[in-house]
This record gives structure tokens, C-alpha cells and sequence, in this order.
């Protein structure tokens, strides 16, 4: 017999098809490696009567390389009854073009042409010829991984001069997607769309806010259903956050999803900028299997004094009152202070007064910072700022006027006064709550230096001239708002924090500061108090 020649040729065939899929990196998202276990009959065309219908089993392997295109191979047997009583035994093994449509979520067509050999044994009688044929397919997907696949063929074996039989070849079988086994994949991709910048210092707005953009497109062969998208960032985030669910994506659907974070507080430890290895995490069902993909994004994260002047609100966030040097400075000042309080006159403007004079004798400074102004950054929104924490202001004894503002205003709020950002071209300082409502500040003694806004009375203090006393200041401040009628805002601090919330940076209460001389803060009060009262009064 030989038998050897058809063992060797099966032994080839049947391997090729997993080795070519290994090729390259990864398979194609929509490629295939089914491996078929099918039992079936053979139902001879035979008008002479020699044959009778037979049992049949075949295995076969498909390879789907593009979405409709791919390469099949088959092996199989089948023992066919004679009129003579002895079955003709054949062996066979085939090679050749798939085409492969997918109607539905769960049901796929194949149609498979064959050239092979086959091995026909009859009593003492072999011989080894080449066959012909094809088969069309249907498969039932159970699952990413299993189908229930019904064949129907026909096979023509060749003989000289005739045809030794043709047949109907019949069989339900099994079918297993071997990538499904060997390297178990999620077939959806992520896009990035858009990308905010983010900054440790507001870290809370992302949770309500997009870190970023992605389109979700569905690259299974069905559709999917329930897909959760979340996104994390290992230490800066305690857990996933959830950024959308997806009822359902059919083959090649995309979805644009926005993607928040909740960042905890380990962001402002961040002194320098990194780019963090961040994942998108995506759960969801395909043919009632669960899978899970994550899709790697790389973030680039500012260090945690960066910040951006597209919105002046953002600033806020830097004012805290929290802020243990600034806590300790504030009290110490207000506690002075409150011993010398005088009843006839308005306790809020008292104490920005005992603050403002304190700060000169602690000798803070107007510093303009070349690589960092507030005039050239606040008119490009996409430029980094660098801003400093209160603790990092008195820290130093100086800055800018957006690093002098966040510091008086923290001052004023361990008071328990309100206090706003005031903006105008190329500049930023700030007001506080005279405790006057707005009629009640018009019928003050100084109402023309006053800003009424929602109700309130407030004080504007151009905190950049420490120097010339608390009247000055404020004339200065009132005389800027005044100037810059149609180009000016003002943002109360409270309202801004409901965005961008204040943040307390870890170990800012380790740099120590020597506070101001009590007595020289008293008498510095005294005098400029004094001072303030003796202004004309309108």
C-alpha cells in the first residue's frame, strides 16, 4: 500500500496554516484560525449500483487572513459500502481558496474549493489519485471560541479513464477559533481625540472634566454589548474611573467617549513634568463571553505649580487657607490685630490693613519673573505659568502679581473674609469683602473706591506695592478698576473653588519662616490705621 506518500503529505498541510498565522507580531484583528471536527456520510452519485451511502469524518483548519479571503485545508476519511459487502476505505487530503461572508452576529457562511489526493483501498487492491471538489459551510457561533458548523460538499475522485466516484458529502460538526486559545484577544480599538493638559493643582476639576477624548470602534466580527470604558493612572489614581457604558456597538460602530479622572492628592508631589503610562480599560461581551482590553495612553502630567491663564479661575485653586504657613502667619498677624481693633471703623479692612502692613515689615517684594509674567502669559491661553503656593511666596519673600494676590488672599481667608481675583489687561490683583453690602457701601465714607459686584461691597488692593502703605495700595487698586471700564473682571474666590477647588500641598508646613516683630506689627497697624482715617471722607 502506499500509504506513506498521503501520511506525508497530510503531516504538511495540516501544520502550514497555524505556522503562516504566527507570522508577523500578532494576527489581524479579523482574522481567523478555525479548526474543524466534523462527522458526517458520503452519499455516492453512482448509476452504475456499486456503492452505498458511508459514514465520514473530516478535520479541516481554515485560516481567514482578510475579512472575506482565506486558505483551507482538509483530511479525511470514509469507509463506503459495495454491492460486493467489502467497504472501499478511502483517505484523502485536500488544499485550497476560502471565502467566508458573516450575516449575523452568530451566523457565518464558508465556501471552500478543494485540490487534493486520495488513497482508495478495496480488498488486496490500492491506489493514490488526485480528487476535486468544494463545500459550503455554515456556522453557528456559540461563542468567540466555539460554532456549530453544518457542511455540504461535493467530491469528485478522479480515476483513468473514468472517475473512480463522485459524492455528496454531508456532516455537523464542531469548530474551534484557535486564536481564541493560543492568544485570547480583544478586537477593539481606542483612539485619542483630545487631550487637556493636566495640572496637579487641579486635579479635583478633572473628575467632573475631560483628561481626554477617545473614539471606541468595535473590530470584533459582532456586535458587542455592555461595554464599560474606564480610565486609571497607577499611584496618582486610587481606582478606575468609569468614563462611559456602552449598550451596544455593532462590527466597525465607533463611539466618542469623554474620559474624567479622579486623581487623588499624590498629583502635588509632582515637581517636575512627566509623561505617565495611563490606561483606558474596556470590559465587555461578545457573543456572551466577556472580554477586557486595555488600551495604553500616554499622559503627560505638568508639574504642580504649571498652570494655564485660559481660564483665570484656575488660579484659585492655589489659594488655601489651609496652607500652614500662611495659617500660622494669619493668626499670628490677626491675633495682633483683634487685641487692637477699633469699633469705630470697618473690621474687615482692619485686618487686610494689620496683614498688608505685616508683610512689608516681613519684607515680601514685587519680583517680576521674566520667564513667567502674568503680562505676556495671560494673553496666550495655551503658554505654562508657573505660580507659586502661599507657603512657597512667604517662603521665598517675594513674586509676582498672580503669586502676591494667591498669598493675601489666603491671608484674608484664614480671617474668614471673602476675596476675589481682579484681571485687567496684563495684570492680576485682587479685592476683598469690606462686609458692606452694596447700598450699604454707597453711603459709606469711601464708597468711591469700592467695587459693588453681586451685592457686596468690595475693597480692590493692588498688593505689588507693599511698600507704600495699605491707603496707597488700595487707592492704586480702585484707580485700575476704574481705568479699565469694558476690559475688566472679577472673580470671588468662592464661586471659582466650586471649578477648581483649593488643593493643600504635602510638607509645605516643614519650611519654617521668622514672623514679623509683634511690636513693630502693632505700631506699623496703629500708624497706618490712623493714616486710612484721615483721608478725606466724600
Amino acid at each position: 500500500m502506499k500509504t506513506r506518500p498521503l501520511t506525508i503529505v497530510l503531516l504538511l498541510v495540516l501544520p502550514v496554516f497555524p505556522l503562516l498565522a504566527e507570522e508577523g507580531s500578532r494576527p489581524r484583528e479579523d482574522s481567523r484560525l478555525d479548526f474543524h471536527l466534523v462527522p458526517g456520510t458520503s452519499l455516492p452519485l453512482d448509476s452504475r449500483g456499486l456503492f452505498q451511502p458511508g459514514l465520514a469524518a473530516s478535520i479541516a483548519l481554515d485560516w481567514s487572513f482578510l475579512p472575506f479571503l482565506g486558505i483551507s485545508g482538509q483530511a479525511g476519511f470514509s469507509s463506503i459500502p459495495t454491492n460486493a459487502e467489502d467497504a472501499v476505505t478511502l483517505i484523502e487530503g485536500s488544499l485550497g481558496p476560502l471565502l467566508r461572508w458573516r450575516l449575523l452576529d452568530r451566523l457565518s457562511l464558508g465556501l471552500r474549493g478543494q485540490v487534493g489526493l486520495y488513497q482508495f483501498q478495496w480488498r488486496e487492491y490500492s491506489d493514490f489519485r488526485l480528487r476535486l471538489g468544494g463545500n459550503l459551510s455554515a456556522s453557528f457561533h456559540i461563542s468567540p471560541l466555539i460554532s456549530l458548523t453544518a457542511f455540504a460538499g461535493y467530491t469528485s475522485y478522479l480515476y483513468q479513464p473514468d472517475p473512480f466516484l463522485d459524492s455528496i458529502n454531508l456532516g455537523l460538526g464542531v469548530s474551534f477559533n484557535l486564536f481564541e486559545i493560543t492568544r485570547k484577544r480583544t478586537r477593539i480599538q481606542g483612539e485619542q481625540i483630545m487631550r487637556n493638559m493636566v495640572f496637579p493643582v487641579s486635579y479635583a476639576w478633572y473628575e467632573n472634566n475631560p483628561v481626554i477624548n477617545m473614539r471606541i470602534t468595535n473590530l470584533e466580527p459582532n456586535s458587542i454589548s455592555n461595554a464599560r470604558v474606564s480610565f486609571f493612572l497607577e499611584r496618582y489614581m486610587s481606582q478606575p474611573t468609569i468614563a462611559a457604558d456602552i449598550p451596544r456597538l455593532a462590527p466597525g460602530e465607533s463611539a466618542d467617549i469623554t474620559v474624567t479622572a479622579l486623581f487623588n492628592e499624590t498629583m502635588l508631589d509632582l515637581t517636575e513634568n512627566i509623561s505617565a503610562n495611563a490606561r483606558i480599560l474596556i470590559n465587555y461581551q461578545s457573543l456572551g463571553s466577556l472580554k477586557e482590553a486595555a488600551i495604553p495612553v500616554q499622559l503627560p502630567i505638568y508639574h504642580r505649580n504649571a498652570m494655564t491663564w485660559d481660564d483665570d479661575r484656575r488660579a484659585a485653586s492655589f489659594v488655601s487657607p489651609r496652607d500652614p504657613i500662611a495659617l500660622l502667619f494669619s493668626r499670628h498677624v490677626g491675633s495682633l490685630v483683634e487685641s487692637r481693633m477699633q469699633g469705630d471703623y470697618n473690621r474687615n479692612i482692619q485686618y487686610a490693613l494689620g496683614l498688608f502692613e505685616a508683610l512689608n515689615l516681613y519684607g515680601i517684594y514685587y519680583i517680576i519673573d521674566p520667564a513667567s509674567s502674568y503680562a505676556e502669559l495671560s494673553d496666550d491661553a495655551g503658554q505654562l505659568d508657573s505660580l507659586n503656593y502661599p507657603f512657597e511666596t512667604l517662603f521665598y519673600h517675594g513674586g509676582d502679581c498672580d503669586d502676591l494676590s494667591i498669598l493675601f488672599c489666603s491671608l484674608m481667608e484664614v480671617q474668614g473674609i471673602d476675596t476675589a481675583f481682579i484681571t485687567i489687561p496684563g495684570h492680576i490683583y485682587m479685592a476683598f469683602d469690606s462686609g458692606l453690602s452694596e447700598d450699604e457701601g454707597r453711603l459709606s465714607s469711601f464708597a468711591p473706591d469700592l467695587i459693588s459686584y453681586e451685592g457686596r461691597a468690595w475693597v480692590p488692593l493692588e498688593i505689588t506695592i507693599p511698600g507704600s502703605g495699605f491707603s496707597q495700595a488700595w487707592r492704586v487698586g480702585s484707580r485700575e478698576w476704574q481705568n479699565a471700564a469694558g476690559e475688566r473682571e472679577i472673580f470671588p474666590l468662592k464661586e471659582a473653588w466650586s471649578l477648581y477647588p483649593p488643593v493643600n500641598v504635602p510638607g509645605a508646613g516643614s519650611h519654617n519662616i521668622l514672623l514679623p516683630d509683634a511690636a513693630a506689627i502693632n505700631a506699623a497697624f496703629e500708624a497706618s490705621l490712623a493714616k486710612v482715617k484721615s483721608l478725606p471722607k466724600n
